[in-house]
């Protein structure tokens, strides 16, 4: 079962060539080639979800915006796989208030999550979108997201995913390693995910998906695909195989 975490970069003109309406063509390509079962997607605003879910006509998708007409940290599933519950919870210290949001962070941010079967087991996606200018927003929402795994009453395993706006060291392996494995624990080469619409390589990720401990998984790639010219994104897709 292949898992891709994959910020997509918001729909904005000033990007000139790199906008998204010159980026969809070869995000199709890309999907189409690598058919992956499950897509955690970041910087996704209606009409962009509204075109994502023309392309992906084989995909059901989960998600709630963070606030009224703006991004969404939606989860795409092939169809094949069953759904069982979905929810969006708020990084807030209301976290059931739709629009809510930590007191040092810019916007509302959130985590989407879905309950999925697959081949007679139960499996949780957790995608997320952290702050991109406040650290200690940023470390509240991961713990935030931390108790929310140890205060589940049905402990299946669970995959966090998504562009935490932050470095390993940055407090991300600290809060998440004792209960998760990284998927960079079985990465050795250069591991940088924003490039910024760049062919830039070296450095940290800020992109990252997180498996449970009780879940094998190899393949983990950074995918640094180009279409004629033109990136998918600022950021590089990720992914990994679930071992069944």
């Amino acid at each position: 079962m292949k898992i891709m975490t994959f910020n997509i970069r918001v729909d904005v003109e000033k990007d000139g060539k790199n906008s998204f309406r010159n980026r969809i063509e070869g995000i199709k390509e890309f999907l189409k080639k690598e058919n992956p079962d499950i897509i955690g997607f970041q910087e996704i605003r209606p009409a962009m979800l509204n075109d994502l879910a023309k392309v992906l006509d084989n995909y059901f998708f989960v998600g709630e915006p963070r606030k009224e007409l703006d991004e969404y940290n939606p989860i795409f599933f092939k169809k094949s796989l069953h759904l069982i519950e979905n929810k969006t919870y708020w990084l807030s210290n209301s976290p059931e208030i739709k629009g809510s949001k930590h007191p040092n962070a810019y916007y509302p941010r959130i985590f989407t999550i879905v309950s999925l079967e697959i081949n007679n087991r139960y499996i949780q996606i957790i995608n997320t979108h952290l702050s991109h200018i406040s650290n200690l927003a940023r470390i509240d929402g991961l713990n935030q997201i931390k108790k929310f795994y140890l205060d589940r009453k049905e402990k299946h395993p669970l995959i966090l995913m998504g562009d935490f706006n932050a470095y390993p060291k940055e407090n991300v392996d600290e809060i998440l390693s004792p209960i998760l494995t990284s998927c960079w624990s079985k990465f050795s080469e250069d591991k940088l995910t924003f490039h910024d619409f760049t062919l830039k390589t070296k450095g940290e990720p800020i992109d990252y998906i997180w498996i449970d401990k009780v879940l094998d998984f190899d393949n983990v790639k950074i995918h640094r695909d180009g279409f004629r010219g033109n990136f998918l994104s600022d950021h590089y897709p990720i992914s990994i195989i679930i071992k069944q």
